[in-house]
């Protein structure tokens, strides 16, 4: 219920912002959860996964919450919030690597 009160004070671009950061928050996470840590041979899977968490966001904001945009502005519903999903997701992911990652003997 809270959820829904505070989603409706929010302009429809900003609720597309807050569910790319909460994205990228989950999708870096993921990544070290996976075990996709250091610079192995499997690193590039974790950016794999904040691709398809990006994709999934996308068809999130579009579909399921269905946030209206005008037309002529049918791009922005697919950029806004990139460059914070993309720091977000960084950031959740080196934190996580540095923090619970392997240690170097």
């Amino acid at each position: 219920m809270l959820l829904v009160v505070a989603i409706s004070f929010l302009k429809p671009l900003d609720i597309v912002f807050w569910v790319r950061a909460i994205s990228g928050f989950t999708a870096g996470l993921l990544s070290g959860a996976l075990g996709f840590l250091g610079p192995g041979p499997e690193a590039y899977r974790g950016i794999l996964v904040a691709a398809v968490l990006y994709s999934i966001s996308y068809y999130l904001v579009r579909y399921v919450i269905r946030v209206k945009v005008p037309q002529e502005q049918a791009s922005k519903l697919f950029m806004t919030g990139l460059g914070s999903f993309i720091m977000v997701f960084l950031f959740t992911w080196i934190l996580y690597n540095t923090l619970v990652g392997p240690i170097s003997p």
